[in-house]
C-alpha cells in the first residue's frame, strides 16, 4: 500500500469514526459532537449509554461500517470493536447520565 492510499484510508476511517461517534452521542441523548466531546476531560467516565441503546447503536453501526468500507461482516464487527474501544460510551444498566465533576 503506498502512502497516498494509506492517507486516504486514514481519512476515511476518521470520517467514519466521527460519524459513528456523533450518532452514538445523539442516540444516547447527549447534545454534543465528536469535536466537542474530545475537549472534555474524562469524557469516557462522564458519558454513559444504556444496554438497549448500545444494542440499537451497534445494530446500526456494523452494517453502516460494512457498507461504507465495502468489507465483510466479520471485518465490520472488528472495526466496530476498535471504534468502541477507542470512542465508545460506558454501558450502564440505568438511564444515561452526564456526571458533572465540576
Amino acid at each position: 500500500m503506498n502512502s497516498v492510499t494509506c492517507m486516504q484510508t486514514k481519512i476515511k476511517r476518521e470520517e467514519l469514526f466521527r460519524h459513528l461517534a456523533d450518532t452514538m452521542y445523539m442516540l444516547a441523548g447527549y447534545d454534543v459532537t465528536f469535536d466537542e466531546i474530545v475537549e472534555i476531560e474524562d469524557w469516557n467516565v462522564r458519558f454513559t449509554i444504556t444496554p438497549s441503546v448500545y444494542a440499537s447503536f451497534r445494530s446500526y453501526a456494523v452494517p453502516y461500517i460494512k457498507r461504507k468500507l465495502n468489507i465483510p461482516l466479520n471485518s465490520a464487527n472488528r472495526v466496530f470493536d476498535v471504534f468502541d474501544l477507542e470512542y465508545g460510551l460506558r454501558v450502564v444498566s440505568n438511564t444515561p447520565v452526564l456526571i458533572d465533576n465540576a
